[in-house]
């Protein structure tokens, strides 16, 4: 609910030049992030900064229909229309008509864009989607996190140019380079990562569950 000046005021959004770049290209932008606590006002602060160019946040659907009214509403008053994580198509429709599509797939999955690739040495479940769409689209794929500053000192988001070489033809070497970028964001401050959606959960009946339970 801020305004745009005192979004403004909380601090400095860094590479934006690595973005127009690679809007100039035409082929769309998908800007890889992962779930760290400051992430929804990372999106405002870039929505801010590239006025009137909008930003399209893929989501899951909320179950709660009250908070996915609040949440989807609130993106969306300032930044682009909202994709569903499932909605493929709409993220491929976007991307050909050189939109910037932000997109965090950095949580337990499974199905048919799916593999296990390691994080931070352990085994996960991962999406191996940003692959795909980026050989579909040919969209360059540009890193974009957020970090709160420590001291109360405001925040700042940061975009670093595209992955070079990405896609390649194996989705989940792609997953595992990206996963690379998300240990160095960890490392450099790990209370930021959002923990609790249990990144190692999903893995199959050949992995031991990490979450059960103990006697």
């Amino acid at each position: 609910w801020g305004s745009d000046e005192r979004i403004r005021r909380l601090g400095e959004v860094d590479g934006l030049e690595h973005l127009h770049h690679a809007l100039a290209q035409g082929n769309g932008v998908i800007l890889l992030s992962a779930h760290f606590t400051p992430m929804e006002l990372g999106l405002r602060m870039l929505a801010v900064a590239m006025q009137p160019i909008k930003v399209h946040p893929v989501y899951q659907i909320h179950d709660n229909p009250l908070m996915e009214r609040f949440i989807t509403g609130g993106r969306e008053r300032h930044s682009g229309q909202s994709i569903s994580r499932k909605d493929i198509r709409r993220m491929i429709r976007f991307l050909r008509e050189n939109r910037v599509v932000w997109y965090s797939p950095d949580q337990a999955t499974s199905g048919k864009d799916s593999a296990i690739v390691p994080f931070f040495g352990v085994p996960a479940s991962s999406h191996t989607a940003i692959s795909r769409l980026a050989r579909l689209t040919g969209a360059p794929v540009l890193p974009f996190f957020a970090r709160r500053l420590p001291g109360g000192k405001g925040y700042r988001v940061s975009l670093s140019p595209p992955l070079a070489d990405f896609p390649s033809d194996d989705p989940a070497e792609d997953t595992a380079r990206y996963h690379q970028v998300i240990e160095q964001q960890v490392a450099e401050a790990p209370a930021q990562y959002w923990w609790v959606h249990r990144r190692f959960k999903g893995r199959g009946p050949e992995y031991p569950d990490v979450y059960a339970k103990s006697d």
